[in-house]
């Protein structure tokens, strides 16, 4: 029988995902919290939390979302590096993002988990405990809603206002004024849009925060879901989380991120903005012309794939496996 640990995940914040900005890793942590306390007792702690337990190895192991908390809280400690370098090193080039990255995980971490494979290989190379851990979702909660009625929406893109306005003008933009043009039906959810650029456009399709739980309905009624990504995680590979819950709930994804096979998105239902040198309005088109019959078929093999290789009860084992080894 496999030995039952004491596992922290320790945040920053908590208390964020009923709030009008909720943060994309306490969402994550709840889904890998919930299947971790099927075989293990699991606690989510917010900085205030680590604070109080700092240097005690209170818990058998711990996973960091962010390497700045409040060190030794458990007796193995390692640093999922998901957070971009845009959000918190935003000052740091991409060689000197990596080389902090590397010296505070030999100061203070056992080890340190990727979801990129580029980085995990870079962070082994430099003698590191390096595991590729990409993001997921939680399949018994992000999955199609039968009988949802017709599409509400040709498009949508959730997010916060975040990414920067030069990407915005890349990859937003462009298609808002496409379905401005078209009379398409677009939804803008997240925080801060109120204060991005193109207000004629935005005003026009933005439709505030949507609660967690309901974005599984809102992919449902949606035929394309947009996602776009800070520049350190489109140089790095790193496919945010909203790929994964759109794929799970059998939706079409549009990214502005090339599929490789060691991500396995090489799949009909994920295609990249300006695939085979078109514009990100050609890959919106390709996508409107997808037809109900095969894009059900489609999205059938999006949600498999999901199912196989990419849901929070995958990685939970994934992670288990990891931490009882270095226990």
């Amino acid at each position: 029988m496999k030995k039952r640990l004491s596992i922290a995940l320790a945040l920053h914040k908590t208390g964020t995902v009923s709030s009008k900005w909720v943060w994309g890793d306490e969402i994550t942590a709840r889904d890998l919290a919930r299947y971790l306390s099927k075989r293990h007792h699991c606690e989510i702690l917010n900085a205030k939390q680590c604070a109080s337990c700092a240097n005690s190895a209170k818990y058998d192991s711990a996973i960091y979302f962010f390497s700045w908390l409040p060190p030794g809280i458990a007796k193995v400690n390692l640093f999922w590096h998901q957070s971009p370098r845009e959000g918190f090193s935003w000052h740091l080039t991409d060689r000197q993002w990596i080389e902090d990255c590397i010296d505070t995980v030999k100061r203070k971490f056992d080890g340190v988990l990727c979801p990129s494979r580029e980085l995990a290989d870079l962070f082994k190379s430099a003698g590191l405990f390096s595991v590729y851990f990409p993001f997921f979702v939680d399949t018994e909660v992000y999955l199609r809603k039968e009988g949802s009625g017709r599409a509400l929406f040709d498009c949508v893109y959730v997010g916060n206002n975040i990414k920067g306005e030069s990407i915005n003008r890349e990859v937003l933009y462009p298609i808002l004024s496409v379905c401005k043009k078209r009379s398409l039906h677009f939804g803008l959810f997240g925080a801060g849009w109120l204060d991005a650029c193109e207000q004629d456009l935005v005003a026009r399709y933005y439709r505030g925060v949507l609660p967690a739980d309901r974005l599984p309905l809102l992919y449902s009624k949606t035929k394309i879901v947009l996602t776009f990504h800070f520049q350190s995680h489109r140089r790095f590979g790193i496919h945010n989380m909203r790929t994964y819950e759109a794929l799970a709930c059998k939706a079409l994804v549009l990214s502005d991120l090339n599929a490789k096979r060691d991500d396995d998105l090489e799949i009909p239902a994920f295609r990249r903005l300006n695939a085979s040198g078109g514009s990100a309005v050609d890959s919106l088109d390709h996508c409107l012309g997808i037809g109900p019959e095969e894009a059900e078929v489609m999205g059938r093999e999006g949600r498999d794939l999901i199912e196989r290789k990419h849901s929070a009860a995958v990685r939970a084992k994934m992670i288990e496996e990891v931490l009882i080894k270095l226990a």
